[in-house]
């Protein structure tokens, strides 16, 4: 990987993006679906509102299809093959399912915009928390033998 690529992939990860309007969103959407979105620009904020796009706009089953059928002819447009890693799709599912969570009750509750921002911004903040560590149960020490056995 080139240094440039790395620091693009390290500022992209680490800027928190939001939206000024909502036509800044919808010429996301265009350029995504006509194929004329740079690669350049195929940021992971712009994977990330493009799902939460198609979220927002359709029933989840007709959702999932459109974002399928998308990814795959922005993918076979730029990188001459029709199909992604099989982790890239469980990712997309993934966050499909995280944008329908957080929908379910903030949809109508705000203008658009505001919803996307605080999606982009809530999975940023849930993502770079650390997960803490779950302890591992140990049994109580019941008699003198059990105790040397553990120490050993």
């Amino acid at each position: 990987m080139t240094k440039t690529l790395q620091n693009r992939i390290a500022d992209d990860a680490t800027r928190v993006f939001s939206y000024r309007n909502s036509s800044e969103v919808f010429e996301l959407i265009v350029a995504f679906e006509n194929c004329t979105l740079p690669p350049e620009k195929w940021t992971r904020a712009a994977f990330l509102t493009v799902i939460f796009w198609y979220v927002y706009m359709n029933p989840l089953p007709e959702a999932r299809r459109l974002i399928r059928d998308g990814l795959r002819r922005y993918i076979f447009e730029h990188c001459g093959t029709a199909t992604g890693g099989s982790e890239y799709r469980v990712s997309t599912l993934f966050t499909v399912r995280k944008a329908s969570d957080y929908l379910n009750p903030n949809k109508g509750k705000d203008f658009f915009v505001e919803l996307v921002n605080r999606f982009l911004l809530g999975l940023s903040d849930e993502e770079a928390a650390p997960k803490p560590r779950k302890k591992r149960f140990t049994p109580p020490v019941r008699n003198e033998r059990e105790a040397k056995i553990r120490a050993y």
